[in-house]
């Protein structure tokens, strides 16, 4: 069934039994495309960070009202049951900038004539196409874009049909597939296909194949140098695929997860969007397939990919950065909460300091910390009540607890003005998901204080910005932690940077030199290990400030320090040490190369 027009959609119903290929040739422009700008073919080749939406097991109804809230459309609907079904599982992205579309429809229910005659009412193609049996026979739920005006496209869509069929058809069109599917009626397998004419500004490499194993879509994937845009369960542990080669970066697929929220938790974690997800049966399991793309900004991304090698999609971990003042730089999983270990220290630093801004409490008074004569001289022990006590005073301790994260100290300070009021100061500070009940360096398996990089960032820009303290007290506040003047590996890192950017800017070596010892740095880590049952878990956190000089005006003006926060972390991750090791490495370069963009403005003005 055609269309008049050049722009137009044909359904066929082919009345013969459509076999179960063991693998398609593979068809292939020859062309090496990159990523889309925008969602004019549909949402699965654009990896412009964009908010959005899956849900699985909901009414059409519970779809109208859960999903479809302001400004969000459909790009992806499956029935949950191959027969009669009453749930659906849909995808939606944010209808605005790059995904954005004059209009859209979505349907479910219905034959291929009502389709064909919403097609020509609406002037619209499909984008997603699931076919489903009833009692009554074959039917589809799609989702349908305007198809007029600059977003015209010529396109064709298949149902009932067999591979060899479809094969014909997209050699003699010139066309690639964007949505492909298979269904069962009876003891026959049909497949359905929505395609794109593959010609400029359209045209990208690609490849399907039908019926493969897991095992055996990673092997394609890796000879075709492609990533996969579709995916759909054959019923018998295998898939029909279809393969692109664009270079969109970052990208990954899974099958086998125990439901939707865990595809969402590995898009949470690696800052990807979902493009295609598939809901199927594997015995009496219902298990879910999923495709990903990026989903972060160019600065944020870089940050995920120094750290992916060794941290991966099912580890907990995530970072941040903000300028003080001003925006958001990199952020994944920075609002989760995860144990700080001696990280969390930094509230109790900031406590001592707001009350020494006040007067009311003198740094020389003493204070009584743990003493452990069995072991008098270290600073991780698990300071338990009983301990004798020795005296100390209020500046040495808080030095100690700062520098080289005596836990001895830390207790005392805890001890002396009382957890409530320390809390009170992240409570003030909007630190609202921090809280620090459990002794550090006593750590329990799954007992645990708890924060995020968010709230940690809320502190040290209160502090930067000197909205908490000022003057003397925060300069001694950044004294008596971490610093470039008794810390060198982090001025290396940084400077490191710096001297790259400095030498492509032309900058001479003594200005390099200059502009890095104006660089100013402070910061607090934390990090337990604990080896249960013979598995080595690590927790390992961090959190900083750094100080840009940026000269105004440039090159002879005075210095003006411009101020960012940042931290990571990593969450009950199971490594050896020399895992460990590696992630590590990773965080280093990390923290150092996600400010690689401002330390080269900065260095401009020198």
């Amino acid at each position: 069934m055609r269309a008049s027009g050049n722009r137009w959609g044909r359904v066929r119903l082919v009345a013969v039994i459509a076999s179960i290929s063991l693998g398609l040739p593979v068809l292939n422009s020859g062309t090496v495309a990159v990523a889309d700008a925008t969602t004019s073919v549909d949402d699965r080749s654009v990896a412009v960070p964009t908010a959005w939406k899956v849900y699985t097991g909901l009414t059409p109804a519970q779809v109208s009202s859960t999903v479809l809230t302001p400004g969000y459309r459909l790009t992806e609907i499956h029935a949950d049951q191959p027969t009669n079904p009453t749930t659906y599982t849909v995808r939606a992205v944010n209808n605005a900038g790059a995904y954005a579309v004059s209009g859209w429809w979505w349907y479910y229910g219905k034959t291929t004539a009502q389709i064909n005659s919403l097609l020509g009412s609406n002037n619209a193609r499909l984008i997603s196409l699931d076919g489903y049996n009833t009692s009554a026979g074959a039917r589809y739920a799609v989702v349908m874009v305007s198809n007029a005006g600059p977003a015209a496209k010529s396109w064709h869509w298949w149902v009932s049909t067999t591979t060899s069929f479809i094969t014909s058809h997209l050699n003699s069109d010139v066309d690639r597939i964007i949505d492909l599917g298979e269904f069962a009626i009876g003891s026959t397998r049909y497949f359905t296909a929505v395609t794109i004419h593959n010609t400029t500004p359209d045209n990208k490499g690609w490849y399907w194949y039908t019926n493969r194993t897991t095992a055996q879509v990673q092997s394609l994937l890796s000879t075709n140098h492609a990533r996969i845009v579709d995916i759909e369960a054959v019923g018998n542990g295998n898939w029909d695929v279809v393969m692109q080669t664009d270079g969109i970066g970052f990208n990954l697929w899974y099958v086998g997860r125990p439901s939707a929220a865990a595809l969402l938790a590995i898009a949470n974690q690696t800052g990807t969007r979902l493009t295609a997800i598939q809901r199927y049966a594997s015995g009496s399991s219902t298990l879910y397939a999923g495709i990903f793309v990026n989903n972060l900004t160019t600065q944020s991304a870089t940050m995920r990919d120094l750290q992916w090698g060794s941290l991966g999609s099912f580890n907990k971990w995530g970072f941040y950065s903000k300028q003080v003042g001003g925006p958001v730089l990199t952020s994944l999983q920075s609002s989760v909460q995860f144990e700080p270990a001696s990280a969390i220290k930094v509230v109790s630093h900031l406590y001592l300091h707001m009350r020494m801004q006040n007067n009311s409490v003198n740094m020389a008074s003493a204070i009584n910390y743990p003493y452990r004569a069995s072991d008098p001289n270290n600073k991780d022990i698990c300071p338990a009540t009983g301990d004798p006590l020795h005296t100390t005073t209020v500046e040495n301790a808080d030095n100690k607890m700062m520098t080289v994260s005596d836990n001895r100290m830390t207790r005392a300070i805890k001890d002396a003005y009382g957890y409530s009021n320390i809390l009170a100061v992240a409570n003030i500070l909007g630190m609202s998901r921090t809280s620090f009940p459990n002794t550090l360096g006593c750590l329990t398996y799954g007992t645990y204080n708890l924060t995020t990089l968010a709230d940690l960032g809320r502190l040290y820009e209160s502090v930067a910005a000197g909205t908490s303290i000022a003057g003397a007290a925060r300069t001694h506040f950044y004294a008596n932690m971490l610093n470039f003047n008794n810390y060198s590996p982090a001025k290396t890192a940084f400077c490191n940077v710096a001297t790259a950017e400095g030498n492509d800017l032309g900058k001479s070596g003594g200005t390099i030199t200059a502009f890095c010892n104006a660089m100013e740095w402070a910061a607090k880590g934390g990090s337990y290990t604990l080896t249960l049952s013979g598995v080595r878990h690590i927790w390992r956190s961090n959190a900083s400030r750094l100080a840009l000089p940026f000269k105004s005006p440039p090159t002879s003006g005075p210095i003006t320090l411009q101020e960012y926060v940042y931290g990571d972390y990593v969450h009950d991750v199971i490594a050896t040490v020399a895992q460990e090791n590696s992630i590590n490495n990773g965080r280093t370069l990390a923290a150092a190369e996600q400010f690689r963009a401002q330390i080269r403005a900065a260095m401009a003005t020198w």
